[in-house]
């Protein structure tokens, strides 16, 4: 009989973390700030991704919000002036 600590799960996690994880996606938020967010190591975090479907979803959902969320900061900041986009990839 194998023992240790029980496995973790969305269960385990706060109540309102999809909400925090859309939060943060809002504000093109990091997995890191998602995580710190949460108070969950990295390895949880692929865990999570691996076993658990409905956070799976969430956190691709949240990936499409974060990403339009840049695209629309690189859009707006091309449009001003003097905007150097060497600058902006560095």
């Amino acid at each position: 009989m194998v023992k240790g600590r029980p496995r973790k799960t969305i269960d385990d996690l706060p109540k309102n973390w999809r909400d925090k994880i859309f939060a943060y996606a809002k504000q093109g938020g990091t997995d890191g700030d998602i995580r710190a967010a949460l108070g969950i190591s990295p390895g949880l975090w692929y865990a999570l991704l691996a076993r658990e479907p409905e956070f799976w979803r969430v956190v691709r959902k949240a990936d499409e919000i974060r990403f339009a969320w840049w695209l629309r900061q690189g859009r707006s900041s091309a449009r001003r002036p003097g905007f150097n986009g060497t600058k902006a990839i560095a």
